[in-house]
Order: structure tokens, then sequence, then C-alpha cells
């Protein structure tokens, strides 16, 4: 017994030994990440950086200081790639932030720049700031700024003046409090490489002129800038339309305005409001024979606008079809689209629908009577609807599928289409007659395009200003310093 013992302890011995020896083994061996070549691995550090990130992690780590965290091989390959720090994310007046974007603009040397800015309103510190935006200006390729009110916004714009690479402008208010610029005076702005402009409920009068664009999105674009916009971007393929209203108080009767070909704008998202009065004429009248995906937000506010406002073009293929080549259409939560439904139909071509919101509203199985060549129908929930649908009732209208479940389900057994597709949420079964809906660029108008302005308190203002300042930020040049790095023996943080 005791010799067993003895010839256990001694083998034992010899296992712990050996697994020592490998460990030892194990250790000396490159790590598997020093053998991904180092272009795989900027293509994966790119892909991982993106401005949600940036915006999500700025009081904690953000992915590029992250990836230059990981090791001295990570380090380097990250402080070489200016690609990785051309992000910038900054929130006027929070003075770390500010830290994080100086560092940023630094590492990422020449390479042009994103620059998001998110400003408080009534903010005083924007001249604190001015040199440092303005030696990013020459830089800027893309530049969206959001503000609470348009005085706030308008100034930032006016720095921005002749920003040479600036090729994307984007700036949104809540609340357009500034004093209206006389509309006949030169923009405030000229951008001459702008390509692409989105506007959402600030001032349109402030605008950078709408010349040379390929994607436009404006809410509430007044009626006689459109034909305008239309002349001056002949290369336009994009036009994103929330809040529009197409008529004026001056001009003639509808059929009397000239009808204005556009035939580059491929993709088009429209919502219209009602007239603003009675005795309002239509502005303009317009053809799109290239159109290929419409968006409609919402009902139209009568079944005669649209047919008037884009009259069907005489020896077109498919007459009276307003839209020949027209192969998608997406149809957001109007309730039953009633008022433009007849004008839809007009839409022969339409091969793909996508419905958001509403498929309680529509009789699904009939879409195939509506349009003969139809082949896949896509039914989205919206993020609200996601959110909510714990606390809704069955036969809420957030809970489209629960409704229509059964009648999707013999539509696809009597293969009416090739196929439905539906996403993946929760409320959905694990049904194998159902696809989740393909990633493509669906919802040229969210919500908040659709919804009115409002105006913040001076409470709520300065709430949100003292929230993000007490907040306690990461800093890379304290915690993690360079120097750190150059004396550190770790070829690798382990195991990935």
């Amino acid at each position: 017994m005791i010799d067993n013992y003895h010839s256990s302890n001694v083998k034992d011995g010899f296992n712990v030994s050996q697994r020592d020896e490998s460990g030892a083994l194990i250790n000396l061996l490159p790590s598997p990440i020093s053998n991904i070549p180092n272009e795989l691995l900027v293509a994966i550090f790119a892909n991982v950086n993106t401005v949600k990130g940036q915006w999500e992690h700025m009081y904690t780590v953000s992915p590029s200081i992250l990836i230059s965290h990981v090791c001295r091989l990570w380090r380097s390959i990250a402080l070489d790639t200016s690609e990785l720090w051309a992000i910038i994310c900054l929130k006027i007046p929070d003075p770390a932030s500010y830290k994080h974007a100086r560092l940023y603009a630094s590492r990422s040397r020449d390479r042009p720049l994103q620059v998001y800015i998110w400003q408080f309103p009534g903010t005083s510190t924007l001249l604190e700031h001015r040199e440092f935006l303005t030696n990013l200006i020459p830089r800027m390729s893309v530049f969206e700024v959001k503000g609470d009110s348009m005085r706030d916004v308008g100034n930032l714009l006016g720095m921005v003046n002749e920003a040479p690479l600036l090729q994307r402008l984007q700036y949104w208010t809540d609340w357009n409090n500034h004093d209206h610029p006389d509309p006949y005076a030169p923009p405030i702005v000229d951008l001459p490489a702008l390509r692409e402009l989105k506007i959402k409920h600030g001032c349109t009068v402030c605008a950078p002129r709408l010349v040379n664009l390929v994607f436009l999105h404006i809410t509430n674009l007044p009626a006689d800038a459109l034909p305008i916009a239309i002349r001056d971007c002949p290369a336009l393929t994009t036009l994103v339309l929330p809040r529009f209203t197409p008529v004026g108080l001056a001009g003639s009767s509808a059929m009397e305005q000239p009808v204005i070909e556009a035939r580059s704008i491929k993709r088009m998202a429209l919502q219209l409001l009602p007239r603003i009065a009675d005795f309002s004429f239509m502005v303009a009248r317009y053809s799109l024979p290239n159109l290929e995906y419409l968006e409609i937000f919402d009902d139209f506010p009568n079944d005669t606008e649209p047919r008037t406002l884009f009259p069907a073009m005489k020896g077109a293929p498919g007459y009276p079809n307003p839209f020949p080549r027209v192969h998608t259409l997406h149809l957001q939560h109007g309730y039953g689209f009633r008022n433009c439904m007849a004008f839809l139909q007009s839409i022969t071509t339409v091969r793909h629908v996508v419905l958001t919101d509403n498929a309680d509203s529509l009789n699904i199985s009939k879409l195939k009577e509506v349009w003969p060549d139809l082949q896949t129908v896509h039914i989205n929930l919206d993020e609200s609807s996601a959110y909510e649908a714990d606390e809704l009732s069955v036969d809420a209208v957030h809970l489209p599928m629960d409704i229509e479940m059964a009648e999707l389900a013999t539509m696809v057994q009597r293969q009416a289409l090739s196929h439905v597709t539906v996403p993946d949420h929760p409320l959905i079964p694990d049904n194998p007659l159902f696809r989740r809906a393909p990633c493509a660029d669906y919802g040229l108008i969210a919500a908040d395009d659709a919804e009115e302005p409002y105006e913040l308190s001076d409470y709520d203002s300065e709430y949100d200003v003292d929230f993000f300042m007490d907040e306690q930020p990461f800093d890379d040049e304290e915690d993690f310093s360079d120097e750190y790095w150059e004396n550190d023996d770790v070829q690798y943080a382990g195991p990935m």
C-alpha cells in the first residue's frame, strides 16, 4: 500500500513537471495573432472602428484606443494607421470630449476627417474651440452637427465655409430660434465639393447652395426650392423629402405647370403634408422616368395630389404608370394607404414590397392581385414596436405579425409569391416558411424625420449639460502612456 502511494506521488510529480515543460514550450511559441498579416489586421480594425462605437464608448474606451492597448504589435499598427483616428466625435462644451478629439486629430495626421459635433444649447464656449475646429476644416470630408437650437448650429456652419474636401454635410436641430436671414441673400456657407446634404428640422435658408448633389434629404423643403435643386443637381440619384408640401400661396393651376423631368433620380422617399390653405397652388409637376425605389411615409392627404404631382408619361412603357422602372415599393406607417392606393396600383412594375409597421392595415393576401409581377414581401417592425411589444395587446397595431401570421403562412404555402421575408423578432416563431429580411437600405425617412420640431426648456438644456459633464472619461494619455508600452515585455495579450 505504501509502495502504491509512493508510486502514485512519483507519477503525479512527473505529470506536473511534464505540464510545466509543455506550458513553457507553448509560451515560447509565437502567438497566432502574430501570424495574421498586418494588412488583414488593419482591415479588421477599420471594420470595428465605427461612428456609433466612438459615440457609445466616448466615456469609457473607444474602439481605436482599445485596439491600441492589446499588445505592442497592435499598438504599433494602430498608431501607424491614421484612418483609425479619422473619426472625431466632439461634445461641446465637454472638456474631456475635446481632449479625445485633440488626440484623434494628432494621430490621424493628414488623413481626411469625419467630424461629428453635438453642441448643447446656449453654450458660449464655441470661441474656446474655434482655433481647434478651424485647423480641422481643410481636412474635413464629412461634417455632421446636432444642436438644440438653429442659432448654435448656424455658428458652426459659418465656420466650415469653403471647406475644400467636405463632401457630406448633415445638421439637425429641435428649435429654429434664430432670426431668419433674407431668403434671397447668398448662402452663408459655400462648399464646392459637397455631394451629400441632409437637413433635419434645420433652417433651409442657412443651407449651402443645392448644386451638384447626388444625395439630398431635407425636412420641410419649400416647394419652390425643389425645381431649382433638380435643375442644379443633374447627377442627383437619391431624393428624400419628409414633411413636404408641394404647394405654395402663389402660382397657377396644376395643369398649367410644366412637367420637370429628373432622369437621374433612382431612389425617392416622400411624406406629403396637407395643403396649408385652400387657395394654395401646385408649384410644379415632376417626371421621374428612371426611378427604381419609391418609399411612402404615411398616407397621402388625398387621392388626387400624387396623380397631379407625378403625372403619367404619355407614350412611355406601362402608360399610365407614372414610374415605369420602379421595382421596389416601401410603405411606412400609413393605415391602409387608402388615399394613395389607386395611385400605387398604377405602378404596375412593382416586384418587391416592403411594409413597415402597417401589415395589419393591408390585405396582404391580395397584394399579388394589385401587382401581378410581385415576387417578395418584406415585413419589418420598427424599433419602437420591438421595445413596446411585450406591453401591447395582441390586437394592437404594433403587432402586425401576430395578426397576419396565419394569412402569410397560407399565402406562402400556395406559392403565390416566391418567398415572404420577416425580421428576426421574438414575436415571430421559428417557421421555415418565413425568412429574415435581407440587409438593405430601407427606411430613408425615419420616424423622427416625420415629427414636428419641439422647443426645449431651459431646464432640459441645463440638465443635459450637467449629466454629461459628470461622466468620468477614460484617459488614454495618462492611464496608458506611450512610455508604459515602450518598456513592456508582453508580446501578446493571450488567447483571442
